[in-house]
């Protein structure tokens, strides 16, 4: 009977510490998914500031966007917009200004990012990389561009869509992984596991 209890129990441990970790890579999938539609309402609402480094009586315009990037947590950050061109500043990494960091914990990884292009031949073109990606969403519509290289310049993309991969701890398990969709062009994000995206 005491073996027949200690199996049970270890099947039963087995089985909750998977539903953790399952549990574990849908919420950040959903954290992810929500920081972009974070992004976009707030270069939809937010963008005006007041001046604070002038007489404190103008505004600025600011722009939102988020980095995703191999082994690191997504940030939301914005950047200002230069009042001349009215094109958010991009080639300075350095001065741009944190929002919000995605507090994943060692626990969810990036492990590739894959994009859709259509360039000016017409032809959609398939890339991918497990490095880098920027989103820019710019006022007042939330206008996504995505860019790649965060050394300057910047090289932006028509991307009709981009897919992000997510894993629990690297792990190659299928329940494990999911992939966060997002169309720059209809401004959706969508939650996938491997196997539906597989399918698409």
């Amino acid at each position: 009977v005491i073996t027949i209890l200690a199996v049970l129990t270890g099947v039963a441990l087995l089985d909750y510490g998977l539903s953790v970790k399952k549990a574990r890579i849908q919420v950040a999938a959903e954290e992810l998914a929500a920081l972009f539609g974070d992004a976009m309402v707030r270069a939809q609402t937010q963008f005006s500031e007041i001046d604070s480094e002038g007489d404190g009586m103008g505004t600025i315009v600011v722009c939102y966007g988020i980095t995703i990037e191999e082994g690191q947590p997504p940030v939301l950050f914005k950047t200002l917009r230069d009042k001349d061109t009215e094109m958010c500043l991009m080639s300075d990494p350095a001065a741009w200004e944190s929002v919000k960091i995605l507090s994943w914990e060692d626990l969810v990884f990036v492990t590739a990012i894959d994009w859709t292009v259509i360039p000016a031949s017409g032809a959609e073109e398939l890339g991918s990389s497990d490095l880098w990606i920027a989103f820019l969403f710019s006022p007042p519509n939330g206008d996504i561009s995505v860019y790649l290289d965060p050394a300057s310049p910047f090289e932006k993309m028509d991307v009709t869509e981009v897919q992000v991969h997510v894993a629990y701890q690297n792990s190659s398990e299928p329940v494990l992984n999911k992939i966060v969709k997002i169309n720059p062009v209809t401004s959706s994000f969508m939650i996938l596991a491997g196997a539906e995206a597989e399918s698409l």
